[in-house]
């Protein structure tokens, strides 16, 4: 059975506090096996990529049972936060060979950018009322 882990994090060193969230996913066959390969996955991902290189707290915000994946799909997890967006990173599949899953982007990444090239990033959706 699949199993989404969603997790919170806050990580602080000498120059700050950081915090953010992730969705992580393991196979299993049922959900004290899945709790223990997210706690797995996570000991092995801070181990390897430096993802959690800060003293870090993850809190475990739940757990979801994928007993069958529909045809049109689901929204898996939704977080809202109050106010102006805060600066963030967003890292799709880190440290995750290609071999095993692929992620798309509508937009280059900054990163990939000449000095000089400009990207116009749009809504995927706009929802009026």
């Amino acid at each position: 059975m699949l199993y989404l882990g969603h997790f919170t994090f806050v990580e602080y060193d000498e120059g700050g506090f950081d915090h953010g969230n992730f969705t992580a996913v393991v196979n299993a066959d049922e959900i004290d096996t899945a709790t223990v390969k997210f706690h797995s996955l996570l000991d092995r991902k801070r181990q390897e990529s430096g993802l959690f290189d800060k003293y870090t707290f993850i809190f475990l915000d739940n757990i979801i049972e994928v007993k069958h994946l529909p045809d049109n799909g689901f929204i898996a997890n939704h977080t809202h936060y109050e106010g102006e967006p805060p600066p963030s990173v967003s890292v799709p599949l880190p440290n995750v060979p290609e071999e095993l899953c692929e992620a798309y982007r509508p937009y280059p990444l900054f990163d990939e950018l000449e000095d000089s090239e400009e990207v116009d990033i749009v809504p995927f959706m706009t929802i009026e009322k």
